[in-house]
């Protein structure tokens, strides 16, 4: 591989370590910004899959991890990584059907007041 196309990748793996860790940082901060006691399930999700999308990074920048072991494990983190994904929406479009039936209800109680 030639050494500027060498340096370039490592170049954007820092970057991605770099947005990796603002990433959790925004999460955390608007996590602890919205609900002071706790986060939400799908608050959690979305953290792993970034905090696991990090690790996944890092250890490749700095080759922890040897070659075929390292493959084998970035297959499996990025299949989870999806999996965390996949739940986190699942979840927020739970919160959102929850959301729009109590508004419902709420609103058809307003209009039992009126009449």
């Amino acid at each position: 591989m030639d050494s500027s196309l060498a340096t370039l990748m490592v170049f954007l793996r820092f970057a991605n370590i770099l947005v990796a860790a603002y990433l959790i940082y925004l999460a955390y901060s608007l996590c602890r910004a919205k609900n002071s006691r706790s986060f939400s399930r799908t608050n959690k999700l979305l953290m792993l899959a970034v905090l696991l999308f990090f690790i996944m990074e890092f250890v490749q920048i700095f080759g922890i991890i040897p070659g075929d072991t390292f493959a084998v494990l970035q297959s499996v983190f990025t299949f989870i990584f999806i999996i965390m994904l996949i739940e986190a929406t699942l979840e927020l479009k739970k919160g959102v059907l929850a959301h729009d039936h109590l508004m419902r209800r709420k609103h058809k109680q307003r209009m039992v007041d009126v009449e």
